[in-house]
């Protein structure tokens, strides 16, 4: 990009009064300090009215300052005088400016439309721009420093575009490597000098240690640099980072690692590349985890990992959850011994059995957690079938084709927010038999039987498809191998829907309290959905007897919460479509 077109670009924004100057709010760097609106230090005493039309009338103001700037262009061509005049223009400017929060967002694109017009005219090239006027600047205005600093860095963003850099001249390069080495490594100024380095891509001349020590003083300037830096560069300085952990302590160890997962995240790196980090989530997860679902689930997601397992004992008993804590040391003791803190080892030991009550509320079987008062499968156990072959899924298609209403819901695994999360299972319900086919890890002929599946259920009116917050679901898939399936869709009713409409009818909407599919499966059938293994690891294979029931209890359910609704059994199938389909129209 030219610094004509710059200029032009600086110009329009500069006009329409600009914004909250967005080109100044990369990852929090020095215009943090200088350049954003200090919330009040009483926000309950400033309405959102009030604050709307400060903003307003700061934007005004700073518009109105903006046109009335001038630059002498032939100034620009001594190095003393040009760098006086950008400096006085600047600080003017802040100065007329009446409201110390006023927006600078307009005064940066001004700047920077006459700074880059001004160039162009003399015939300098963004290069030389950057180099002769720019950055010694900023140098220049480093002590005393004050909030003009800011719109010239600014406006300097404004001027910087990517395909303009690297400079080819490498002695003007060099020059404007040891300015930024003088002026700003060092304070405060680190961060605008690793916003230097990274956009001006001047990381070949400096030797990586003496960058990374230096950088390595100010996380802020750290990140800012790697989000802006050549990929080479991200993984090498993230690589260095997580070799300092060797030798720290637990805390200081912890707050690297975050650190590094973070920037692994943002600059989008392959995050197998870096096993220690992936540990160090897994561990995060499972300390958060662990307190929020069933044990037998922690000890899925463990997946027979002695150091997780050991941290799910730990976890549970300082909750208090000793019952909890036991049956699941019990199950691994000979790994845990020499695992466990030894306080809590021996709390353990000296513990009583859990009551057989207990143990046998976990034990698994083809049921809910609370069969007497729960839901449970209306169909036997051999009417569930596990389609995990592409034989196994074309019956299913048949079975889809054959009926005039089904029930469909899809599982996937949540791996908190390191992990994507990816489906494990589609379950698919017809009358008298519940298809749960295995989405996991399909071989290349699995996937297009599961996309003929697909298809047959979402792409037809017929059958009509009952399902419940089917967003969800759709979204899952839209990340998947079967992505094409759910552009277009026919024939769905979400039973979400119908049963926000019953309950409106009924006086009884009161928000996003109970509108669940527990509370629909309670007010329809009159018995609630066990929730247990909601958030099981689906991953797991072969899912354990209670994961089966549930999964297919989560589809076959769809199908009498939804002949309840239409007020006729479920034999009676094309009558139970019809009434659902007249319910969606009206």
């Amino acid at each position: 990009r030219s610094l004509a077109a710059a200029a032009a670009g600086a110009r329009s924004q500069a006009r329409e009064g600009g914004g909250r100057g967005d080109a100044m709010d990369e990852l929090d760097g020095p215009l943090r300090v200088y350049g954003r609106r200090r919330e009040p230090v009483c926000k309950a005493a400033v309405t959102g009215r009030r604050r709307r039309q400060e903003a307003r009338e700061s934007k005004i103001e700073a518009a109105g300052v903006a046109q009335d700037m001038a630059l002498d262009v032939a100034a620009l061509l001594q190095a003393r005088s040009g760098i006086a005049a950008l400096v006085g223009l600047a600080e003017t400017a802040m100065l007329r400016l009446k409201s110390t929060g006023a927006h600078i967002g307009p005064v940066a694109h001004r700047i920077a439309e006459l700074v880059g017009g001004a160039a162009h005219q003399v015939g300098w090239t963004v290069h030389e721009l950057f180099a002769k006027l720019l950055v010694p600047t900023l140098a220049a205005m480093r002590s005393p420093k004050s909030r003009a600093f800011g719109v010239v860095l600014a406006a300097g963003k404004v001027l910087w575009a990517t395909e303009n850099w690297p400079d080819l001249d490498q002695q003007r390069v060099e020059g404007v490597a040891e300015v930024v080495t003088a002026h700003f490594f060092s304070g405060p100024d680190l961060t605008t000098g690793a916003w230097l380095v990274a956009h001006l891509r001047l990381e070949a001349y400096f030797v990586f240690e003496d960058l990374f020590t230096a950088l390595r003083q100010n996380m802020q300037a750290f990140r800012i640099y790697c989000a802006n830096a050549p990929a080479q560069m991200q993984r090498r300085m993230l690589h260095r980072l997580l070799e300092c952990t060797d030798g720290l302590e637990r805390r200081q160890r912890r707050e690297i690692l975050s650190i590094g997962a973070d920037l692994i995240t943002l600059c989008k790196l392959d995050r197998e590349e870096f096993p220690m980090v992936a540990r160090y989530k897994a561990i995060n997860w499972m300390c958060y985890m662990v307190h929020k679902v069933p044990w037998w689930v922690a000890e899925d997601y463990a997946h027979g990992d002695t150091e997780l397992l050991s941290l799910c004992v730990d976890q549970l008993a300082s909750a208090g959850r000793i019952e909890d804590s036991i049956l699941l040391f019990r199950r691994h003791e000979q790994e845990l011994v020499g695992r466990l803190p030894p306080a809590v080892l021996l709390r353990l030991q000296a513990a009583a059995p859990p009551c057989e009550s207990a143990a046998a509320s976990t034990a698994d079987r083809f049921a809910p957690r609370d069969p007497e008062a729960s839901v449970a499968l209306a169909l036997p156990e051999g009417s569930v079938i596990w389609a995990d072959t592409e034989e196994l899924i074309q019956e299913a298609v048949s079975a889809v084709r054959a009926s005039l209403v089904v029930g469909v819901d899809l599982e996937w695994s949540a791996l908190g927010d390191w992990l994507d999360c990816s489906l494990a299972l589609l379950q698919v319900a017809v009358c008298d038999r519940v298809f749960l086919v295995d989405l996991a890890a399909p071989s290349p002929a699995v996937r297009d039987a599961v996309d003929a599946l697909l298809r047959a259920i979402l792409a037809t009116p017929r059958p009509l498809v009952l399902c419940f917050a089917f967003r969800n679901d759709l979204r899952e898939l839209a990340r998947s191998p079967w992505a094409a399936c759910c552009k277009e869709l026919r024939g769905l009713c979400d039973l979400q829907m119908l049963g926000d409409e019953e309950r409106a009818a009924s006086g009884d909407a009161d928000g996003f309290v109970g509108r669940g599919l527990a509370a629909l499966v309670a007010r329809t059938l009159g018995r609630p959905l066990c929730k247990a293994e909601q958030r099981s690891c689906w991953h797991r294979r072969p899912l354990r007897a209670a994961q089966l029931h549930y999964a297919a209890l989560d589809a076959f359910v769809l199908l009498q919460v939804g002949a309840a609704i239409a007020g006729r059994p479920l034999a009676e199938a094309e009558a139970v479509a019809d009434a659902l389909e007249q319910r969606l129209a009206a």
